[in-house]
């Protein structure tokens, strides 16, 4: 993948680059690397045919979805499934990944114990991103850990809190895969967010009305 995405092998391309993957996922696994001019990075690496997976398990997710909105008269599902599809086929492009990644950075200026990673789009493809590695525990890990401070919890969870609502009700701005292994507790306690494949803008007045709401 690297090869064909940036015409060179890893060895070439990178100054040190690990080939034993720091996590791996549905889509793809991310590599620890350190490129030429000596920046730590990771490089998150499209699996090779998982778009075309993705598309033929969509087309069949829409039969089914257009079966259902025939058969059943109560809940018009096409609408839930042109957004899922729209979503997936997003997340196969690392490098609208890194434009979503610039908006929530721009949505979290107010908040500057929130880090966004810095991307290098000199080193990055639709298939292929490379992007700063940010050191640390996983929120779930920090978390688990017997030994962090009650204190230090409680940051995290608020830093958790504004991560989820202040780009949402600031500029309509959704990070829409919070789990813990996409955030990272830093060392000089901010908390880094990572994984933009899955984010989504809406209307600022949607989120003041959703916000009424709750």
């Amino acid at each position: 993948t690297v090869r064909n995405e940036l015409g060179g092998a890893p060895e070439e391309v990178f100054a040190q680059f690990d080939c034993e993957p720091l996590a791996s996922a549905s889509m793809g696994q991310v590599h620890a690397a350190t490129t030429r001019d000596g920046d730590d990075v990771v490089v998150k690496l499209q699996y090779p045919g998982v778009d075309k997976a993705i598309e033929s398990d969509l087309r069949n997710a829409g039969a089914i979805a257009r079966t259902l909105s025939i058969a059943g008269g109560v809940l018009e599902s096409r609408h839930y499934f042109e957004e899922l599809a729209s979503v997936l086929r997003r997340e196969l492009d690392y490098q609208q990944e890194i434009d979503q990644a610039e908006i929530y950075r721009e949505a979290l200026r107010p908040w500057p114990d929130l880090v966004v990673p810095e991307f290098r789009r000199n080193l990055s493809t639709q298939r292929l991103l490379t992007m700063e590695r940010l050191r640390g525990p996983t929120m779930l890990s920090a978390a688990q850990d017997e030994s962090t401070p009650a204190d230090v919890r409680f940051r995290i969870g608020a830093q958790l809190v504004a991560a989820t609502w202040g780009p949402f009700l600031r500029q309509g701005v959704i990070h829409a895969d919070p789990h813990p292994g996409n955030y990272i507790a830093l060392p000089d306690g901010r908390l880094g967010v990572l994984d933009f494949g899955a984010t989504k803008a809406l209307s600022v007045p949607f989120a003041h009305a959703y916000w009424g709401l709750l």
